[in-house]
């Protein structure tokens, strides 16, 4: 780098002097330490942990690809946390995109779910089951449960995933029921949320604004939007 740089040992050194007001003597010690410490970290294997940004960081993940999955039609990922059980009123949010395009998606989706971010369970779509494009459902315990279906929803959009412009809610009864769009049924979305509705609103602004767009929905609305985050 220096020989790059067309730079001397000598020209750091008087750099360092400048900058910091000290003499050559106080250069070498603390060029010693820092050695010292770096031959001393370097002894060590080191994982970068990038927090609450992790999300937004491509990463290889060790578990199967929706991409490249040729022998199952679903790969599925479980919450390590606490969350109430499904109710006959269970259903999922719906994610829909090209299966080029789909492993990033479901990565974060995956990692949400397993730190207890979402739901009990998610599930994506694999290039056996459909090999252009794919399906993620996002399940919730119970779709009457307002409060719980927004902070998931929420939970999504803030993670990065939500990118077309609407994002559909389906009861798991109506797919049991096998009602499905393409078939020509009406009116399977129990709830559909836009992009825009999101915007310009903080997390309880949202969760307000989607009971009171779903006020005639019998459920509890007193529960909080964290109450299961």
């Amino acid at each position: 780098m220096l020989k790059k740089e067309r730079l001397t040992k000598e020209d750091i050194t008087k750099h360092f002097c400048e900058v910091n007001k000290c003499t050559e003597i106080d250069f070498q010690k603390h060029k010693d330490e820092a050695f010292k410490i770096w031959n001393e970290r370097t002894k060590h294997q080191w994982k970068q942990d990038f927090g609450k940004y992790r999300y937004f960081i491509e990463e290889p993940r060790e578990e199967k690809k929706p991409s490249n999955t040729d022998d199952v039609d679903w790969i599925y990922a479980e919450s390590k946390k606490d969350y109430p059980a499904s109710t006959e009123n269970s259903g999922k949010w719906l994610i829909f995109g090209y299966l080029k395009y789909i492993d990033e998606v479901w990565n974060k989706i995956s990692v949400a779910t397993e730190e207890g971010k979402l739901g009990n369970l998610s599930k994506c779509g694999t290039a056996k089951r459909n090999p252009s494009t794919a399906v993620i459902c996002v399940y919730t315990y119970d779709s009457e449960d307002r409060a719980d279906v927004a902070r998931i929803a929420w939970e999504l959009f803030k993670i990065g995933v939500v990118q077309k412009q609407t994002m559909n809610y389906k009861t798991d009864n109506d797919t049991t029921t096998r009602k499905y769009a393409h078939k020509g049924d009406k009116k399977i979305s129990k709830y559909s949320i836009r992009i825009s509705d999101f915007n310009t609103k903080t997390e309880e602004e949202f969760c307000d604004f989607f009971k009171e767009k779903y006020k005639h929905s019998q459920c509890d609305i007193q529960r909080k939007i964290s109450s299961y985050a």
